[in-house]
């Protein structure tokens, strides 16, 4: 009876791992909005009231995100950035 050490199902997490990087690299890490600044035409503190969103921070592995502006006013809960992106601060 001969064992084997080395079988190639034993590398199966090392392709898992290589394909979370290259995800990484190409779509970026998750980030979470933080902070916001808003307009509204009505009361502030009115949880029905549309908002137009200024500024959106968000925060993340790589470090804080600011966005001045986005686009059509809203701003995700997640979204995700690359270390180079043009919206980095840190």
């Amino acid at each position: 009876m001969r064992v084997r050490f080395l079988k190639p199902s034993y590398f199966v997490w090392l392709l898992l791992l290589g394909g979370a990087y290259g995800a990484s690299q190409i779509v970026g890490l998750p980030h979470l909005r933080f902070f916001y600044d808003f307009q509204t035409a009505g009361n502030r503190y009115d949880p029905f009231a549309e908002r137009f969103y200024t500024r959106c921070t968000y925060w993340g592995p790589n470090g804080k995100f600011t966005i001045h502006f986005p686009e059509n006013g809203e701003c995700a809960l997640f979204r995700f950035f690359i270390t180079h992106s043009e919206h980095w601060e840190g």
